[in-house]
């Protein structure tokens, strides 16, 4: 009789063990949707910045053609920019262009897909009404560039 009392005692010991795992293993689900339900929205471009590796400060883009587009970041993955009426060298309309996009590294990524190829911005800030991005520009200097949007109401 002893030892089935104590049989059973480590058999509702595993059982609860069980149960505690799957409740503490699920509750990380919430994360991934929140960054995804607040990046899901449209976004007026607001600054271009830039930065070199040696400095501390960012510097605002004096290029104004793409201050007036607005991103918005849809739910199936698209991401819809909408040219503004001030266009940059080379543009020869208000076209608006889609590319793909997907979150990446816990939500802290953003992977765009252009013409075949991914390009990677990290997401500095996500919030209601900011959204914070930064990139490496693809210079011999290692510049880097960054983004930032202020939700288009």
């Amino acid at each position: 009789m002893k030892n089935f009392n104590s049989f059973l005692k480590y058999k509702t010991f595993f059982y609860c063990l069980f149960i505690s795992f799957i409740f503490i293993s699920c509750s990380d689900s919430e994360d991934t949707s929140s960054t995804s339900s607040l990046l899901t929205n449209a976004w007026d471009v607001v600054v271009f910045q830039s930065k070199l590796p040696s400095e501390t400060m960012w510097t605002d883009s004096s290029t104004t053609c793409n201050l007036d587009d607005t991103w918005e970041f849809t739910n199936s993955g698209e991401i819809i920019i909408y040219g503004g009426s001030f266009l940059c060298d080379g543009d020869t309309n208000f076209s608006n262009t889609i590319y793909d996009f997907k979150l990446a590294a816990n939500d802290t990524k953003i992977i765009f897909t252009i013409a075949g190829y991914e390009y990677e911005e990290n997401i500095e800030e996500l919030t209601e009404t900011t959204l914070i991005t930064t990139y490496a520009l693809g210079t011999t200097n290692n510049a880097e560039g960054r983004r930032i949007f202020s939700r288009a109401e």
